[in-house]
């Protein structure tokens, strides 16, 4: 859930806990994160600067080594 400012964070929890108590449902706390300022998902870091990807795997993709023949840039693009 992102909000522009903490108290409207709250607001917006408030919302979400209060729906998910009327249908019944529960949420497990060792799986839950709140309040968080920047979040890891799907490879990529959440913030409010925007979405990027994760810096690991930048890394990965640079050190890659640079194709030199046909087969290799086929095969490298295929990977992507």
């Amino acid at each position: 859930i992102f909000s522009q400012s903490f108290d409207q964070h709250v607001v917006h929890l408030n919302e979400i806990f209060s729906i998910l108590y009327n249908a019944n449902l529960q949420l497990n706390p060792q799986k839950c994160s709140l309040i968080k300022s920047e979040i890891n998902y799907l490879g990529h870091t959440i913030n409010q600067q925007g979405i990027r990807p994760l810096q690991d795997n930048v890394d990965a993709i640079l050190k890659l080594p640079t194709p030199s023949t046909p087969k290799q840039v086929h095969s490298f693009v295929q990977a992507a």
